[in-house]
């Protein structure tokens, strides 16, 4: 039986590591990958016994206003895991406003406003179309798909 080098688990004769460890493996630094292969990764383990005065010593326990604050400011705007750059949602709000201008009237919240040109950041209205509903949108969407695919075909 072979095992894997970085977890233990077993796995086939051919390879050296699991499927998770080996995709993982391909995605770390030089200097981890050595790491790795020698076993220095691996830092000491907590006992059941050092766990469960943790696990006692943590329960109940509140944090204070600051450190809710530090924490707040730690993982807001470009610190939190999810942040993409934080103006897709404002050029989407201009073009809606832009196109409620445009039609004296304010957009429903059913109304998609679509870029014609795939540029969020113009937002002129010759370069705006309102859809009524989510799926006329997405058919606009899928057709363009199958037209440029075809182009695509013919090209080739």
């Amino acid at each position: 039986m072979n095992y894997c080098k970085s977890c233990n688990k077993i796995i086939s004769p051919k390879s050296l590591r699991c499927k998770l460890c080996s995709n993982h493996f391909r995605k770390l630094s030089p200097l981890l990958k050595k790491k790795l292969k020698l076993g220095l990764h691996r830092g000491k383990k907590h006992s059941k016994e050092s766990k469960i005065k943790i696990a006692i010593a943590h329960t109940g326990k509140k944090q204070s206003e600051v450190t809710k604050k530090k924490i707040g400011l730690a993982t807001s705007g470009k610190n939190h895991w999810k942040w993409k750059g934080g103006m897709r949602g404002y050029y989407q709000n201009i073009a809606r406003e832009t196109m409620g201008t445009f039609l004296n009237r304010k957009i429903k919240s059913n109304e998609y406003v679509h870029h014609l040109d795939f540029n969020y950041k113009n937002n002129d209205i010759n370069n705006l179309h309102l859809f009524d509903s989510l799926g006329k949108h997405t058919a606009y969407h899928c057709n363009l798909r199958r037209i440029v695919k075809q182009y695509m075909m013919e090209e080739s």
